[in-house]
């Protein structure tokens, strides 16, 4: 089951949880999170920009791998019953809900990492831009098994994300570290042109 979060590093911890198909708002104090890794920040010439809501699991039924930056309500709604392997019902009884974005404020980029094995799904660790691009960093979160053939668990990957709107060109990257301690190392998965405003 996907989860919402709201990213926060250094900041009051908020955000939604879906179980069991009912939406439960989680609040607590002030935290001290550790930031994120130095070379995950922003530099000195990029602006944070806040991730305003995830959707981060194991099970999407998109089982190929795919980086979208979505844009409007009609790409959001084929993308999110695609992702859930369910059928448009238009309003009808037993109809999935699909969860309502501001479209005229902001934008989702959806990463699904198609099957593979050993993952809760995929989280940002930065997202950030400057006067020519904006920039998000992404990072699976994967998990080691031992047991028969390894006991690796199939799974199909993913992360959605709202992000303040923005018209400038997208750089998605991902961390493909695969050692553990070491710095990231980032790689471009997806470059999205200009939009319009």
């Amino acid at each position: 089951m996907g989860a919402l979060r709201k990213q926060a590093w250094g900041m009051p911890t908020a955000g939604l949880v879906v179980v069991g198909g009912a939406m439960h708002l989680l609040a607590a104090a002030p935290t001290a999170h550790q930031p994120p890794p130095q070379s995950a920040q922003a530099t000195a010439e990029e602006k944070p920009i806040p991730v305003y809501v995830s959707w981060i699991g194991a099970d999407s039924r998109i089982e190929k791998p795919e980086y979208l930056r979505i844009t409007t309500a009609e790409e959001w709604a084929k993308v999110w019953h695609e992702h859930k392997g369910t059928t448009p019902m238009n309003g009808g009884h037993g109809d999935l809900a699909v969860p309502r974005i501001d479209f005229s404020a902001c934008f989702v980029i959806a990463v699904f990492q198609g099957k593979s094995f050993n993952s809760n799904g995929v989280q940002v660790v930065s997202a950030a831009e400057d006067h020519g691009r904006m920039r998000v960093r992404f990072d699976d979160l994967s998990y080691q098994t031992m047991g028969p053939d390894g006991g690796g668990v199939e799974v199909s990957a993913y992360g959605l994300f709202v992000l303040q709107k923005a018209s400038k060109p997208v750089v998605l990257e991902e961390d493909v570290q695969g050692l553990i301690g070491q710095p990231p190392k980032w790689k471009e998965r997806a470059r999205f042109e200009a939009s319009l405003p």
